[in-house]
């Protein structure tokens, strides 16, 4: 489902909308039915006539490939479900997947309306962005077996290669205080070899 932004208000100052950009694709959401929500916000790489640049203090960096990772996640998943129930196992379902088109240089869907938007239509982008968003949500967690709990997965890119040690690495945000992870840690320091191992290995 494509989300674009809505005509120019009567009696706005904005630039009119042009012709060669009516058929854009601000936001597009492509619904799933399963209790996984992928999205990628910050791969866009359009930059609309109508949408000014962002403060020059603010985060621009596009995520370079996020929303292929997570298209290609989606299929993958899609694709082994489908396999399993061939094979008599039940499948994996299809996750919902919602991506950002709008360069973040003029729009940031993770930041406030305020914020993250340039211009009205900015803003209107925002709206649709986060309509979609929990539209996916409710779907997801209508889904999962009566608990009404959905997994959001937000995909990004790292801007920080040469900061690492030249690693390439895979990594996991999540809204944990740093003593639950430092406590985190030494349960793992402190437990058998095989949990170890299994360290080790993630």
């Amino acid at each position: 489902e494509r989300g674009d932004a809505p005509p120019q208000p009567a009696g706005s100052s904005e630039e009119p909308w042009l012709e060669s950009e009516a058929g854009n694709c601000w936001v597009e959401y492509f619904e799933g039915n399963s209790t996984l929500v992928l999205a990628s916000p910050h791969d866009g790489c359009l930059e609309p006539r109508w949408a000014g640049r962002r403060a020059s203090d603010t985060v621009t960096v596009r995520d370079k490939g996020a929303s292929g990772i997570a298209c290609a996640a989606a299929i993958s998943l899609a694709a082994s479900g489908a396999a399993a129930e061939r094979g008599g196992v039940p499948a994996f379902k299809v996750p919902h997947v919602l991506l950002c088109h709008v360069s973040r240089s003029v729009l940031d869907v993770n930041r406030s309306s305020a914020d993250g938007a340039s211009c009205p239509r900015g803003r209107a982008v925002w709206e649709v962005y986060h309509a979609l968003l929990d539209r996916a949500l409710a779907t997801a967690s209508q889904t999962s077996g009566g608990c009404g709990r959905a997994c959001f997965v937000d995909f990004h890119a790292q801007a920080h290669f040469n900061l690492n040690g030249g690693h390439d690495l895979i990594e996991v945000g999540y809204l944990l205080p740093l003593r639950v992870v430092s406590r985190a840690a030494e349960l793992l320091d402190s437990t058998s070899e095989a949990a170890a191992a299994l360290r080790d290995r993630v």
